[in-house]
């Protein structure tokens, strides 16, 4: 008896302090705001600074838990001092288990109303708690994602990242669920923690976790909470700059993990079907697999660059979808085109192509700032208009060269897509590239104000959707140099989309006669060389040479042509010329434009060609040298021409192509031994009768039309300045056929 009344008699006594603890733990419970879980991982280096963000945050109603992933450098004793100092900091230790395992602890003891899962070596805004949490409260959100950006100390910026919110997606109201960005869940938001805030009772419910995965190990659990958040909204405000170029962060393992990424990408697209909404998210899924992918193994280095690649090739785009979809499916062309790369190349052709070699140094992603070159090399043109599904290709494939002593002159054209944004990103790391405002219709002025600026001992040109070899400039520079050339230009692959948007590659010779590889010409003595170069891309000219003999663009407006022109003047006054046998420049050649279907761009060729003819005649001695090659560029260009304008315009530029050549017939300016035999028909025939030669070389379209192209056939001929035409031909047309 006397045992039991001892019994009743302690519990009246312990019950009330119990009841004191209880209410004192739940009373911490509501009062903490905000869960921060942070893995720690042998941090010591960054460790206080970020853990000086943490306990200096406005917010005070918070707590901090470390969970200690087996550290082997003082990580654990920063952490101790810390936590003596500030009670908010708990500390929890784990053998070496991954970030993903040290996170699902952190989460099991917290206790806040939201959580904010962090890395161990970023810095914080002191505000950001604060922030997030009243926004999270007004709208009353599962996640709320605000924005940051990047900084590398050697750097000593930071670099703003539009893409960690892709607003352009957004609708244009909050709070929203995925439903409402259902084609670009996966493309508006990045697959990490560290920039949003969950509400803990949200990610209990749904039973989130991070996978056990040395690396990727958030971004299951950070899509899976997307597509189930009731309620998602957004704070228009930098709060996190995350720290780069680690080698010991948790984010610096993928040499080592490089197929993480894969089994998380599996990994959703399950977890996605098991809740019912694939089909919804599909699109997103496979474009955001693809990007995952590409970036991937872009940020790779040998081996495990290879072996990823091998995968991607064989098995991995097969298996998350991505090979069974055209191009037309996917948002990012560029990405795209590197997909078809890969499955077309082989390994040493991408490896090539990619900038694998050279990316660590100079990778523009890196941010590692590469400095202004004072004495260029080579000064490279790069006019650009409406560029974005290839500028990032061909940007890599410039900064990225062997040679680094370049400056790379990029001029905008008012573009209207994202192309100057990515210049301005590759521009924010490489001072070597200087950006110049064109005017969309004056190309020809515009290139002449990037030659004006250009201070290199070389001038070179490549087109924005085109790229280059690595050692492209290298070689083509060595060469130059070592025989004293005024210009030099190489063999290119040409990229040419067909049926089915499979794209294929030609290795395209520039000489017929393999002999003039390699040997120094002179286009006076060798004038044959006016048939083959017909690219102002792909070769490097002299800047003095330029200089010395005022060769410029034609200024007038227009966008196309004008290159010709300037080639045209290079191959007059050059002396010592040679051509590089190694398809070094990778040419994609376009699809007709729209300019082409307005009228005023059917005769910029036409323009060009006059403004060469004045050059000639300024220079008899050029005049009587080269007369008919400039005749026989005309034709190519002429035929060119025809072939891209709108069937519309076809017929009325054949009258204008009639004229003009009827005329160089008649001062004597057409050479058959210049033409190949098929071209040199089809001029005998453009000057005995163009209707022939019309309805004969757009022959599948004549036949489609014949009603239409009859009558106008028909108004023609019966015109005066027809028949008049056709009186003052009869004796030069007879003579040509004889």
């Amino acid at each position: 008896m006397f045992h039991v009344k001892f019994a009743v008699y302690s519990l009246e006594i312990l019950i009330p302090q119990i009841k004191i603890i209880v209410w004192w733990v739940q009373g911490r419970e509501s009062m903490i705001k905000v869960s921060v879980v942070m893995p720690v991982y042998n941090a010591e280096k960054y460790l206080e600074q970020t853990l000086d963000c943490l306990v200096n945050q406005t917010m005070k109603e918070m707590e901090i838990i470390c969970v200690d992933d087996g550290s082997t450098d003082q990580s654990c004793n920063i952490l101790k001092k810390y936590a003596q100092i500030d009670s908010r900091i708990t500390i929890y230790y784990q053998k070496n288990s991954g970030a993903g395992i040290a996170r699902n602890l952190g989460i099991q003891h917290a206790t806040g109303e939201y959580l904010s899962i962090l890395d161990s070596d970023d810095v914080f805004e002191l505000d950001m708690l604060e922030s997030a949490y009243r926004k999270a409260k007004i709208d009353e959100v599962d996640i709320c994602v605000f924005k940051m950006d990047m900084f590398a100390e050697e750097v000593e910026k930071r670099y703003p990242w539009h893409l960690s919110i892709l607003k352009s997606q957004l609708p244009d109201f909050e709070p929203f669920t995925y439903k409402d960005i259902s084609e670009n869940i996966f493309r508006v938001f990045v697959g990490w923690t560290w920039d949003k805030l969950f509400r803990r009772q949200f990610v209990i419910e749904n039973k989130l976790f991070f996978q056990d995965l040395r690396t990727t190990n958030d971004m299951f659990f950070t899509y899976t909470a997307l597509v189930r958040a009731s309620k998602i909204c957004i704070l228009n405000k930098t709060l996190v700059h995350q720290r780069i170029n680690l080698k010991n962060s948790l984010s610096a393992t993928r040499e080592k993990s490089w197929n993480c990424f894969y089994i998380a990408l599996l990994s959703l697209r399950e977890e996605l079907k098991k809740i019912g909404i694939y089909k919804q998210v599909e699109r997103s899924y496979i474009n955001y697999a693809l990007h995952f992918s590409i970036w991937h193994l872009d940020t790779l280095t040998m081996p495990a660059f290879q072996t990823l690649y091998d995968k991607l090739k064989n098995e991995y785009f097969s298996e998350l979808g991505i090979s069974s979809k055209n191009k037309e499916y996917f948002w990012d062309k560029g990405e795209y085109q590197k997909y078809k790369q890969i499955k077309m190349m082989s390994f040493e052709e991408y490896r090539e192509v990619s900038g694998m070699d050279a990316r660590n140094e100079k990778h523009p992603f890196s941010l590692r700032k590469i400095s202004k070159c004072n004495s260029p090399k080579i000064s490279i043109l790069i006019p650009i208009y409406n560029a974005e599904p290839f500028l990032t290709e061909c940007l890599n494939s410039i900064v990225n060269q062997t040679i680094s002593d370049i400056e790379i002159i990029c001029i905008n054209y008012e573009s209207t897509d994202r192309s100057l944004d990515i210049v301005k990103t590759f521009a924010k790391d490489d001072e070597r590239i200087i950006l110049v405002d064109g005017l969309r219709n004056e190309y020809g002025k515009s290139m002449n104000q990037g030659l004006n600026i250009a201070t290199g001992a070389f001038i070179g040109i490549v087109n924005s959707s085109d790229y280059i070899k690595l050692n492209m400039y290298e070689l083509l520079y060595n060469a130059a140099q070592k025989e004293k050339l005024d210009f030099i230009v190489c063999d290119f692959n040409q990229f040419v989309y067909k049926e089915k948007n499979k794209e294929y590659a030609f290795d395209r010779k520039i000489l017929v006669n393999c002999n003039l590889y390699g040997r120094v010409i002179s286009p006076e003595k060798t004038p044959i060389i006016f048939k083959y170069v017909k690219n102002v891309w792909g070769g490097i000219y002299k800047r003095s040479f330029l200089v010395e003999n005022c060769i410029r663009y034609n200024e007038m407006p227009g966008k196309y042509w004008r290159d010709e022109g300037f080639l045209f003047q290079v191959l007059c006054y050059a002396e010592r010329v040679s051509f590089f046998n190694q398809p070094l420049y990778q040419h994609r050649e376009e699809s007709p434009v729209p300019f082409l279907y307005e009228k005023a761009s059917v005769y910029w060729v036409c323009e060009e060609y006059q403004y060469i003819y004045r050059f000639l005649l300024n220079s008899p001695i050029f005049e009587e040298r080269f007369i008919n090659y400039y005749n026989l560029r005309k034709y190519y260009s002429y035929m060119m021409n025809f072939n891209q304008i709108a069937d519309e315009r076809k017929l009325e530029f054949v009258n204008r192509f009639y004229e003009e050549f009827k005329l160089s017939y008649e001062k004597n300016e057409l050479k058959e031994e210049v033409f190949d035999d098929m071209d040199w028909d089809w001029v005998v025939e453009l000057l005995t009768n163009p209707m022939d030669f019309y309805a004969h070389y757009y022959a599948d379209s004549y036949k489609k039309k014949v009603p239409q192209l009859k009558q106008q056939i028909d108004w023609m001929q019966a015109s005066r300045a027809w028949k008049l035409g056709r009186a003052m031909a009869y004796l030069p047309n007879k003579i040509l056929k004889r």
